[in-house]
This record gives C-alpha cells, structure tokens and sequence, in this order.
C-alpha cells in the first residue's frame, strides 16, 4: 500500500550528499591552503588601501560544502576583516564596483556575520546590508534565500 509517490526517506540527513562535495576533486587541506594564500592577497590589499580590490579577492571563489569548514571559517573572517576596515563612506561605491555574484556572495556573509553577534559587529554589517540592499534590490536576498549553496561556517 505506497501511498506515497516520492520517496522521503532520501531526505534523511543521514543520506544526504551535498552535491558541491560530491562534484569537487579538491582536499578540505587545499581549500584551506587556497584560502590562506588569498589571505596574504586580501591583507596585501588591503594595507594599500585598496579596499575593492580586497572585497573582490575575498569574494572571489568561496568555499562551498560541510568538508570544507574550516576553509569557509577562514575566508568568512577574511570577508569580515574587509569589511570591518572599509570607511563607511566608501560602502556605496564598493558595493557599486561588484559584480552581482559578488553581492550574492556578499549578501551571505553578512547574513552569516549577523547570525554570530558575539563575533562580528552588527553594526558594521547593517551598513553594509543597507547598501547591498540599495544596489542590489531585493532581488540579491531572494537569490541569497533561495541558493543552495550555503555558507555552513
């Protein structure tokens, strides 16, 4: 007596393969070491004081999957520090120089930053998410709600 037409026990989390791991080749240890490298990058960037270009770099191929936390927690932190040391003045014109990928991505992180209070400065990422929102529309928080490619750090 199958009442039912789709098979639910697949859902089960103990069943569960997430597709972005199944699809990479790459060891959590050399996503980690991606992410580190691009860290020297970032940080060199950022202590020119070329901030778009940091934001750019720190967007730039994110993590994606349950292997690869520690990897997602390091360029979350480097996405963070970004941002934490952007003027606020210069938001909107950082914003303006992304891509709309990147301010998916963006839009992420600062949801990921908000969720962590204790960690990263609220105050930091409502500026930000004002302006992601402004250049984005709500458009950037549908596609952000709706990926399924989250950011699990």
């Amino acid at each position: 007596m199958a009442h039912r037409q789709i098979d639910v026990d697949i859902l089960n989390n103990d069943r569960y393969i997430d597709e972005f791991e199944a699809l990479s080749t790459q060891t959590p240890e050399e996503v980690e070491a991606q992410v580190q490298n691009k860290a020297s990058t970032v940080r060199s960037a950022l202590t020119r004081g070329n901030v778009q270009e940091a934001l750019h770099l720190a967007l730039e191929n994110p993590p994606f999957g349950n292997r690869f936390a520690s990897a997602q927690h390091l360029n979350g932190q480097l996405v963070m520090d970004v941002l934490s040391s952007t003027k606020t003045s210069d938001i909107l014109s950082t914003v303006q120089a992304l891509s709309q990928d990147e301010v998916d991505v963006l839009t992420k992180y600062i949801y990921h930053g908000l969720a962590h209070p204790a960690t990263y400065n609220c105050g930091i990422l409502l500026a930000w998410h004002e302006k992601v929102t402004e250049v984005g529309g709500l458009g950037t928080l549908v596609r952000m709600l709706t990926d399924n490619k989250a950011l699990n750090a």
